[in-house]
């Protein structure tokens, strides 16, 4: 999903509201802040009507230094404050899922929150969520 230089992909899926995402590789500050102004855009764009949700591909995201964490914590606050429903990572590694855990509960909304190994997992989390 990610081909280019950015660390990160990320687009709605058709007729959803899905925004999925797959983040890899070690950040930089400057990565971080293109992944926040990257989430921003696609929050702003998609307007404010009802719930929608994430998924995303953290299998080949590498552990991270406390400064991109930072800005991490900052993009979950902002997808929190813009109506975030739920958000479901598969594919992470022992360290990575510490640091996100952390991040996540510090934010008070952690149940928001579900980590599984595979895709399938958190394709079958996400129908969950969002099947009445």
């Amino acid at each position: 999903m990610v081909d280019d230089d950015r660390k990160y992909a990320l687009a709605w899926r058709t007729g959803q509201p899905v925004l999925e995402y797959a983040l890899s590789g070690y950040w930089t500050a400057a990565d971080a802040r293109a992944w926040k102004a990257a989430i921003s855009a696609e929050v702003t764009r998609r307007g404010g009507a009802g719930p929608w949700y994430m998924i995303g591909d953290l299998s080949a995201l590498k552990t991270q230094p406390d400064e991109v964490n930072d800005i991490r914590d900052e993009v979950t606050r902002l997808t929190l404050a813009n109506g975030l429903a739920g958000c479901v990572m598969y594919g992470i590694s022992a360290v990575a899922l510490l640091q996100l855990r952390r991040l996540l509960t510090a934010s008070g909304r952690a149940g928001t929150f579900a980590y599984t190994e595979t895709g399938a997992e958190a394709e079958r989390q996400l129908k969950a969520w969002m099947t009445p």
